[in-house]
């Protein structure tokens, strides 16, 4: 009865599930025993090992979800055609990108050239407002000098007149200018006046040039006259101007011929001709005199230099017009053009 009783103390204590007899010592063992470094590093790699794992698990991968996708149902070619068509929009949103790019590139040069030219505009009609124009900007038309016929009309514009410089421009344009034989060229002169010009008449060009005239036979002389030049051994200069007043401009010229050739050499000659009388001794203290001549059946009056050839030569054809120049040829060819209207070349 004892050992029966025993028996079930020893079943019921902890120590129950030991052998019979025997302690449990497996808490002490694992106090006592020290624990192997090389198991525990074991277990500690178990540890790691386990949780890249479960990491890489986590991650989606393409694989994943075309695996996924294909288990889903959706065949693989379905798959290759939408992927296909992401691409191709992708694209296509690109390309639609940059040509609103290039679009608005556009735009903006566009706009930039517009500005450009409205402010050139501008500076070009500002210029046509305040730059002083020259007898081409000119808009106002004159009405040139026909008093006879000519081949062919040249203008002098001159904006600063005074006598050397018109005396000297009108001797070079004559020189220059190119007429073809026995042709006839009108060298009108014109000068700006306002915002447009005028034609010369024959009291401002005496005025220009500082003519030693009576007022009278300016006045006996209408505005309207002829600078020219007859192509003739050269291209020999004229004068034609309308009279108004014939007696007055008979005595008036007459008083002239003693200053003519020093007012008006300069337009005809590059040299003033030697008209002194005498040898060298005696040249400028005595000099030849107009003298009257006959040039076809009209009366003329003309002024030799040192060799008799003509320096100058002036006539009345009729008592409507006075003709000044330096040859005689001229003076016959302004004759018939007067008379006859002639129109040669």
């Amino acid at each position: 009865m004892i050992e029966e009783n025993k028996k079930d103390q020893l079943q019921s204590s902890p120590l129950g599930d030991g052998a019979p007899g025997k302690p449990d010592t497996s808490d002490n063992a694992s106090r006592e025993r020290p624990e192997d470094p090389s198991s525990q590093g074991e277990a500690e790699a178990k540890v790691e090992n386990t949780e890249p794992a479960k990491k890489t698990s986590s991650i989606r991968t393409y694989v994943s979800d075309i695996a996924k996708l294909v288990k889903d149902g959706i065949s693989l070619a379905d798959i290759a055609l939408s992927e296909q068509g992401k691409r191709f929009s992708s694209t296509t949103q690109q390309k639609i990108k940059n040509k609103e790019k290039e679009r608005d590139r556009k735009n903006r040069l566009i706009l930039f050239s517009t500005l450009i030219f409205i402010i050139l505009g501008i500076l070009v009609m500002v210029g046509l407002l305040f730059i002083p124009k020259d007898k081409e900007d000119l808009a106002e038309e004159v009405e040139i000098p026909s008093i006879i016929s000519s081949n062919s009309t040249e203008e002098i514009f001159l904006k600063d007149l005074n006598r050397v410089k018109l005396l000297k421009t009108i001797n070079l344009r004559r020189v220059s200018v190119e007429i073809p034989l026995g042709a006839v060229v009108n060298l009108y002169i014109t000068t700006p006046e306002g915002e447009s010009k005028r034609i010369l008449g024959a009291q401002d060009f005496f005025n220009v040039i500082d003519a030693n005239i009576k007022p009278a036979f300016s006045r006996s002389l209408k505005s309207e006259f002829i600078l020219g030049a007859h192509s003739f051994d050269g291209n020999q200069g004229f004068l034609l101007f309308q009279v108004e007043s014939f007696n007055n401009a008979f005595s008036g010229i007459l008083d002239w011929e003693k200053t003519m050739l020093d007012d008006l050499w300069p337009m005809f000659y590059s040299q003033k001709p030697d008209v002194s009388l005498g040898d060298e001794s005696t040249i400028g203290a005595f000099q030849k005199n107009f003298q009257d001549i006959i040039v076809k059946n009209k009366d003329a009056r003309i002024l030799e230099d040192k060799n008799g050839e003509t320096a100058l030569i002036y006539s009345f054809p009729d008592r409507d017009h006075l003709i000044i120049t330096i040859e005689k040829s001229t003076l016959i060819e302004i004759f018939e053009r007067l008379t006859t209207g002639r129109f040669r070349n």
